[in-house]
């Protein structure tokens, strides 16, 4: 157990040390836009993660931290109902521990998502859970096609229970389902073969970067990395600017439809001030393969 901990100690370090060399990376380059993109798609990334890991370990406020880290980019890019309603969702929550503190202290225990066993990082939303329950009813020997057949859909109905507990043993019986009481239990995520695919797709994904060189003349402009096509100044900046777009739209959401009941919290003339431009790219520019 000492062992571990220090071990964890000195990854701590080390990844403190990691980010301090990412921001000063960032700001060396920060001049360069395409740069500057693709750490923001990086970005973009790192937040879906975030949510990701904040749902299969029911961590509250990993989830609510990484929603709002959201937000900017659902108004940026025109996610209407998502920018509507998330902003009442955040707000609600961020009032859940006066208005509901039995609920909150739930979520805060990781109730707000659902697991099978007792194993690690394998929560899911409710209704993704849901799902898969109702999965059994979606396939061969299910309801699809019965649901106007009263006698063959009440058979189903009534039989379903037994049908499933009959499967699930014979899973059971072959090895295929997962004991709680297995403490040896692997995620999938961390068996040789995952392992063995991720590193291959890295690989591969740096290979296919590698097949491109930058013109210097270019070196300061928006390009596509496959084409080699440039972006125009307009296109340039709504890019890379597009958090800083979402985030004034938010603020303005939430101060004139959420904090007055002035204006008409459905109209959507909130989003006009949000034309961003993603494509019309020009100036082709074949890139030379660096081989």
């Amino acid at each position: 157990m000492e062992a571990a901990s220090a071990c964890y100690e000195e990854l701590v370090l080390k990844v403190g040390e990691i980010q301090d060399l990412l921001v000063q990376f960032d700001k060396a380059n920060e001049d360069k836009p395409t740069f500057t993109f693709w750490r923001q798609y990086m970005d973009l990334v790192s937040i879906l993660l975030a949510f990701t890991r904040a749902l299969r370990c029911g961590d509250w406020n990993l989830y609510m931290s990484a929603f709002k880290s959201m937000m900017p980019w659902f108004a940026a890019y025109d996610h209407t109902h998502y920018t509507r309603w998330g902003a009442v969702f955040i707000a609600d929550m961020e009032q859940l521990a006066q208005t509901a503190p039995e609920v909150y202290q739930g979520f805060l225990d990781g109730d707000f998502v659902a697991k099978e066993t007792k194993h690690s990082f394998n929560e899911v939303p409710f209704d993704l859970r849901l799902e898969h329950i109702n999965k059994t009813g979606k396939v061969a020997g299910g309801l699809i096609g019965i649901t106007r057949n009263d006698p063959a859909r009440n058979r189903w109905s009534i039989t379903y229970n037994e049908r499933a507990s009959l499967a699930e043993d014979t899973r059971s019986l072959f090895g295929l389902t997962h004991d709680d009481d297995d403490d040896e239990e692997t995620h999938k995520d961390c068996l040789q073969s995952r392992i063995k695919r991720d590193n291959h797709d890295v690989i591969q994904l740096v290979d296919q970067f590698q097949r491109y060189v930058f013109q210097q003349e270019h070196m300061y402009d928006l390009v596509s990395l496959t084409t080699g096509d440039v972006a125009s100044e307009e296109i340039l900046n709504d890019l890379t600017h597009a958090a800083e777009s979402g985030k004034k739209t938010i603020t303005e959401l939430v101060k004139n439809r959420l904090g007055t009941t002035n204006t008409d919290f459905h109209a959507s003339d909130w989003l006009s001030s949000i034309d961003l431009k993603d494509a019309c790219l020009h100036i082709p520019n074949q890139w030379p393969s660096a081989g």
